[in-house]
């Protein structure tokens, strides 16, 4: 798309997990054009902000233009913001690598994880392209529930990238009232489903809303993971007037109990391609094969080629058979039920995988991977595979090893001036450990020296290899191996062999079985994996830590080291 995040900003690094102030967050993305990234890692709880007494679930706020938060640097198992929602009102907005699990607060409490939604400004008024009488049809229905009809600032241009939400009292991911937006290699997944009165309706475990609300807009949503929700997997949004073209490709939705995927009251057009519907504990056998469902205006259309509707073959192979209409289209005839499924796309369709490649593909790297998958992925991801989980009503009903990870951080690399860049990073390509103004340097392919960093990817243009790493299973115990991905950019023709150093508290041999220090990448292949295999006789709560190497040829990009806790397997 057209996003530049905080682009040839400023570059501002989180020093601490508080919910506020200095160093915080919240105080990193206060002002705008701003690269943020992370000198820690761990939990940032937002669940009880405010007086004494009056505490209630936070909100961490971006409503500045032109930032990049960069959850992939912080050093160790990543970020997490627990308890309250981190919302975006702004242009101009990049988030990659982040997690929100809001969580159960309260009784009554109503709110998404991660929430991209333009500021009101007051009350609408009638769209161009929308007769007064349908607008005030629309108005009044809206005052009958108790709700407003919102005038919205424009948003434009925001990315949201290998991020995880859940266990929302409201939509795990919303991301509406955007033109030009993407949302990619990302999981929305166990919204609560406990009784709330108020909600509509008050079990209300729901996947996300995504759309366009600017006339004539653009949304795109690739790689996604919907699991273990009721509904909105997701929901559709558009604009009131000229239809927004939503493009939904290589996604996979698994376990929903009431609706897939569906449109809502207002008018889009829809292109539903190459993704993957997989029946869960959850799903009904009867609403197993109807993967999209018209709701509102029979003004909308889909488009729908290559879906994988793992529970009908024949509406596999037919798309339009995964189609249906709800109560709302009774008085509508056949025929014009029909005309709402498109023969041809709504404009050029990207280049895709087909739904069985997307299926492996997001099951392998969806969610926050930088700098670890946590164990409430895995599990997710693990579940989607076995056909095993289900819709939750709160997060208090898992087991509890399965709830809040404890993530562990690491020390931050060496960073001498301050800039966001490891001093290792900076000597290995050149640049000056001493001078900070560096950092937002524009570099190869007009991108600043720290989105390089930030990317894995050479500032110079070069195709010489970048290497990362990340744990895939970071918990690990006798019978359950962990596993790290060495991974590398640039050219893939030839072999390239990755040598690291190993750390911790946990002793080779005893703990564990002696790691080699070495990995090699298979020429075509952009990573290889390491195992952790611990030994039945292994303290708990042991770490190991692998760091990478530089050589010849070889650069060290982020993450540059990660860790695996072993823990002693339960009797």
């Amino acid at each position: 798309m057209h996003a530049t995040g905080g682009r040839g900003g400023e570059v501002v690094i989180v020093t601490n997990l508080n919910a506020k102030g200095p160093g915080s967050l919240a105080e990193a993305v206060s002002q705008p054009n701003r690269i943020v990234v992370f000198g820690v890692s761990g939990i940032i709880d937002i669940s009880k902000v405010g007086k004494p007494g009056r505490e209630k679930p936070g909100v961490i706020e971006i409503s500045q233009p032109g930032i990049t938060v960069a959850g992939q640097t912080a050093p160790g198992e990543g970020i997490c913001i627990r308890g309250g929602a981190l919302q975006i009102h702004a242009s101009n907005v990049v988030l990659r690598h982040l997690r929100s699990r809001r969580g159960w607060n309260s009784e009554g409490d109503t709110g998404d994880s991660i929430e991209f939604k333009a500021a009101s400004l007051g009350e609408a008024e009638a769209p161009a392209g929308q007769t007064q009488e349908a607008f005030d049809k629309r108005k009044d229905k809206k005052l009958e529930r108790g709700r407003f009809v919102h005038e919205f600032a424009g948003m434009t241009d925001v990315i949201v990238d290998h991020c995880s939400a859940s266990w929302a009292t409201d939509e795990n991911l919303t991301c509406t009232h955007v033109d030009r937006a993407t949302v990619s290699w990302s999981i929305a997944a166990e919204g609560l489903d406990y009784a709330n009165p108020k909600q509509t309706p008050p079990n209300h475990s729901e996947g996300g809303l995504w759309g366009s609300g600017a006339p004539d807009g653009r949304a795109t949503m690739h790689h996604m993971l919907f699991a273990h929700n009721r509904l909105r997997n997701p929901r559709l949004t558009g604009g009131d007037d000229v239809p927004a073209v939503l493009n939904m490709y290589n996604c996979v939705v698994y376990d929903w109990s009431e609706y897939a995927t569906h449109t809502g009251s207002e008018r889009v057009f829809f292109n539903w391609t190459n993704n993957a519907y997989k029946r869960g504990p959850s799903t009904p056998a009867q609403i197993a094969g109807h993967a999209f469902e018209f709701h509102g205006d029979p003004g909308a259309r889909v488009f729908a080629k290559g879906n994988l509707i793992a529970a009908s073959a024949e509406a596999t192979a037919n798309n339009k058979l995964a189609v249906s209409h709800n109560q709302k289209f009774k008085k509508v005839s056949e025929s014009d039920k029909e005309a709402m499924k498109a023969d041809a796309p709504f404009g050029e369709l990207p280049v895709m995988q087909s739904a069985r490649e997307a299926y492996e593909a997001v099951l392998a790297d969806t969610g926050a991977t930088l700098p670890a998958r946590d164990a409430v992925d895995l599990r997710i991801v693990s579940a989607v595979r076995e056909g095993k989980g289900a819709v939750i009503g709160k997060e208090t009903d898992l087991p509890e090893d399965q709830r809040w990870p404890d993530y562990r951080s690491l020390p931050a690399p060496a960073d001498a001036d301050k800039d966001g860049l490891p001093d290792f990073w900076e000597v290995q390509f050149g640049l000056d450990p001493k001078n900070a103004k560096d950092s937002a340097d524009i570099a190869a392919g007009g991108y600043a020296n720290i989105e390089h960093y930030i990317n894995n990817t050479h500032p110079r243009g070069a195709d010489q290899p970048v290497v990362s790493v990340a744990a895939t299973v970071s918990r690990a115990h006798a019978g359950q191996p962990g596993e790290w991905r060495v991974m590398r950019s640039g050219d893939l023709k030839e072999a390239l062999t990755v040598s690291y150093e190993v750390s911790g508290d946990a002793a080779s041999g005893r703990d564990y079985q002696a790691l080699s220090g070495s990995v090699t990448i298979p020429a075509g292949q952009a990573s290889a994996m390491v195992p952790l295999t611990p030994a039945a006789s292994a303290g708990d709560n042991k770490t190991v830590v692998i760091t990478l190497k530089s050589g010849s040829g070889v650069h060290v990009g982020c993450p540059s080291a990660s860790l695996i806790v072993i823990r002693q397997a339960k009797p």
